[in-house]
This record gives structure tokens, C-alpha cells and sequence, in this order.
């Protein structure tokens, strides 16, 4: 790329940028960013009885960073809510996601509500205290 014509703030933003090859950022355990994840299963048993919660999926003694963390990219939990309870939830990442694994209610997110179903998937943006509503015994698995 030729910088004779640019002018002088672009040539210097060109010249004191730091280019990266696409495939170390597309794949940051084969360029040695990050190591392997370990495998790690989750049973049922974990959402299908006890009380109204959330459930960390948390391998971070694995991973050897803080935790909880099921990747070092990803908190994964599953949440279960008793019939006629509710829960919030509120955390410092960019969306929220969840996938409803049995059970149905509805969702309160920024004066909307949101109904949910076994089988359904929802995507929210972060920023505002999100409260889960069931109206029977529920369990989803929540990603952030």
C-alpha cells in the first residue's frame, strides 16, 4: 500500500498500527493465545431438583484463571426456577442468552416481558437487571 498521497494523521496511523494474521485471531488455541479447554460434563441432576438458582458450570481451576468460567471466553450456567418463583440476573458481559431446557414463564428485560417455552431461545443485550419469571418448574441453560 502506497502512503505518498495520505494524508499526514492517516500515514501515521497506518504506519503505527499493528497488524495481525487472520488465522492466530480465528484461532487462539492453534496460535497458543489461550490453551485447550478441558473436558468437563454437567449432568442433569445439577437442574433438575433443589431449590430456585443459578448453577455455575465453573472449570476455572482447570483453566487456571479466575472464576467462575467455563471458557476463558464464556460463563455458562444453567438456572432453575421453582414453579411460581422468580430470579434476576445482572452481569457485567455484553448480552445474555438462554435456552429454555423444560418448563415455561416469562422474562422482564427493560419494560418489555417476554414469554418462554421448553424449546425456545432467547438473545438479550446486557445493561439491565433481567427478572425470570416460571410458572412451572424450569431449567435453562444460560450463556454469557
Amino acid at each position: 500500500m502506497t502512503t505518498l498521497n495520505k494524508p499526514s494523521k492517516l500515514k501515521s496511523l497506518i504506519e503505527n498500527c499493528l497488524y495481525y494474521e487472520y488465522t492466530k485471531a480465528a484461532d487462539p488455541v492453534g496460535s497458543g493465545a489461550i490453551s485447550k479447554i478441558p473436558f468437563a460434563e454437567f449432568g442433569r441432576e445439577l437442574h433438575e431438583t433443589g431449590k430456585t438458582r443459578i448453577i455455575a458450570l465453573d472449570i476455572s481451576d482447570k483453566l487456571g484463571c479466575e472464576g467462575p468460567a467455563t471458557s476463558p471466553a464464556l460463563c455458562a450456567n444453567f438456572v432453575r426456577i421453582l414453579a411460581g418463583e422468580a430470579l434476576s440476573t445482572n452481569f457485567n458481559a455484553t448480552s445474555q442468552l438462554f435456552y429454555v431446557m423444560h418448563g415455561n414463564g416469562r422474562t422482564e428485560f427493560d419494560g418489555m416481558d417476554i414469554p418462554w417455552k421448553t424449546g425456545d431461545f432467547v438473545v438479550l443485550p446486557m445493561g439491565k437487571e433481567t427478572r425470570h419469571f416460571a410458572s412451572t418448574d424450569s431449567a435453562f441453560y444460560f450463556g454469557l
